[in-house]
């Protein structure tokens, strides 16, 4: 037989029960927070009333392009990156000369490629 008895009145387990006072903690703690927010939207609208409303600007004046001497120049509108890349690839898709006195050239990677395959066969 086993030391534990199912039938044993001393052995029992505690009940799945919550403490009602948790509930009551966070009943309060969302009540405090809610009101918070309702107080703070409140004051918004009384300053707003206050100073006549928020008002919209008609026209919105354009950011100056340098700024502490950085250009500002929108992502859009900056194609020095794009132009870069162009170039390393005509760079990479041509021959030419990287060291000429010491016969060093570059030749486009995918020759590169196959002169290598071929020269492990």
């Amino acid at each position: 037989m086993s030391a534990i008895d199912p039938r044993n009145p001393e052995i029992r387990l505690s009940e799945d029960a919550v403490p009602a006072y948790i509930f009551v903690i966070i009943a309060v703690v969302t009540l405090l927070f809610l009101g918070g927010i309702g107080w703070a939207w409140i004051l918004y609208h009384d300053r707003a009333a206050a100073l006549g409303g928020f008002p919209v600007p008609a026209t919105i004046e354009r950011a100056p392009r340098d700024i502490s001497g950085v250009k500002q120049t929108p992502i859009l509108y900056d194609r020095r990156g794009q132009r870069l890349r162009e170039e390393q690839l005509r760079r990479l898709e041509s021959f030419g000369w990287v060291d000429r006195r010491g016969g060093i050239v570059h030749i486009p990677i995918d020759d590169a490629i196959d002169w290598l395959v071929e020269e492990e066969r």
